[in-house]
């Protein structure tokens, strides 16, 4: 695990603060994986598959990574090394480590031997490499593979079915009533004669891929579908969260696939810029004269990706536009005014520039310390004392067998003795 260290400039004196995490410098235009470079067993006893391939269990993010282990395995068949991923439970994924794009064609081969409602599919635009579908943004696009039943549940056929949602952190929303052009490739057994091996979704490699472009229009992309080369559907469709530069990743559920050559083509123009992400949360709001504290002295504070020398600067913007960096080590600052201020760290790359994650803190003026006092005016039938002058009430100002009571312009009525308090504030 790589160590970065934050270097904070403003003044000519170096100190530096180290945190752990992962951050890639080089924009990578093209994946591959063919998967001969490995030797046949369990894909994540293979540092040479995980330092190119990973997910929150095999690089130990997530000490509690489940659906992970023991389920992808490098397999061979007639000289012909693959993917196999095989288990009967759900959210499989696994991540190439580093590659990210927003304009791009993934493409990749792969067969089913289980036809009992399996899929295996991409999740593409993703925030967070390291999340599931269903834990963080993203586009998933994936294929389904099921027999065809009658009204008897007898088996009549088989069919491949392509099929998208959209990631979110806390839910999934499917598409697939969005999805234009053809859906689903069927096969129905021949009601005489011998199943043709070679019509079957069964056993049979197949190849998707889907192109990803941006439109005219802000925040939407084209997504097109293809199998085997030929164009079956597209989805339209326009989101800010997944209008990034996105990871990637490969998800399969409940079955038993192989996958091979695997692909991802960027098309983007200019390289993903560097990010910065801020693990712990800033305070929204403080006080003049006040510190506040900020996140990146300590482990884990930060995640860097994509900048050149794993150097993050602080800059502190005023309400009147005045900015400043602040000092190596320094994380914190004490406003002056009144007013919005904007908290920005900063990373760089040399092939893709600046990138940044804001921050706004709304800084009230220094209040000061009041105390309330409290007069009570009690005013009976019987004695109309009071502690300041109050008209004597009459009879019908207070209806006999009941007490008004008003506390702060709340009206309570109640049979007992007559009774006002009334306070000064």
């Amino acid at each position: 695990m790589k160590k970065i260290f934050i270097l904070i400039t403003l003044l000519p004196i170096v100190f530096f603060s180290t945190f752990t995490v992962k951050a890639d410098s080089a924009w990578e235009q093209s994946f591959t994986d063919d998967f001969e470079s490995y030797t046949v067993g369990k894909a994540e006893s293979q540092t040479a598959l995980t330092d190119v391939w990973t997910n929150d269990g095999w690089n130990e993010s997530n000490d509690n990574a489940s659906d992970v282990f023991d389920i992808a395995t490098i397999k061979e068949e007639g000289g012909n090394k693959y993917l196999n991923m095989d288990y009967d439970s759900s959210f499989f994924y696994m991540a190439p480590t580093t590659m990210r794009a927003k304009e791009f064609a993934v493409e990749f081969d792969f067969r089913s031997h289980d036809l009992t409602d399996s899929w295996v599919g991409v999740v593409m635009r993703k925030e967070f490499r390291d999340t599931r579908y269903n834990g963080g943004t993203g586009m998933m696009f994936y294929f389904r593979t099921k027999y065809l039943t009658d009204n008897e549940e007898n088996i009549i056929g088989e069919s491949l079915v392509i099929l998208v949602l959209r990631g979110g952190s806390l839910s999934t929303t499917d598409l697939n009533d969005q999805l234009v052009g053809q859906t689903v490739i069927e096969y129905i057994y021949p009601t005489e004669g011998e199943i043709d091996p070679a019509q079957q979704i069964l056993n049979n490699w197949y190849t998707a891929k889907i192109v990803v472009s941006d439109t005219e229009n802000a925040k939407e992309a084209l997504y097109e579908v293809y199998i085997n080369d030929v164009f079956m559907s597209s989805l339209t469709y326009s989101r800010s969260s997944l209008d990034i530069y996105g990871y990637f990743s490969l998800n399969s559920c409940v079955g038993d696939f192989d996958v091979d050559n695997f692909s991802i083509q960027s098309n983007d123009t200019v390289a993903p810029p560097p990010k910065v992400y801020v693990n712990k949360l800033i305070d929204s709001s403080g006080t003049v004269g006040e510190e506040i504290l900020l996140p990146g002295g300590e482990e884990g504070d930060l995640l860097l990706i994509g900048d050149d020398d794993d150097i993050v600067e602080i800059e502190i913007i005023d309400p009147e536009q005045n900015s400043i960096t602040l000092a190596s080590g320094v994380f914190s600052f004490t406003p002056d005014m009144e007013g919005i201020y904007t908290v920005r760290y900063v990373v760089r790359s040399t092939v893709a520039g600046e990138g940044y994650e804001e921050f706004y803190i709304s800084i009230q003026a220094d209040s000061t310390t009041t105390t309330t006092t409290t007069t009570t005016e009690i005013v009976t039938t019987e004695t109309l004392t009071t502690t300041g002058q109050v008209d004597n009430p009459t009879q019908s100002d207070f209806p006999t067998g009941l007490v008004l009571i008003i506390v702060g312009g709340l009206a309570l009525v109640s049979g007992a003795v007559f009774v006002i308090i009334k306070f000064k504030k």
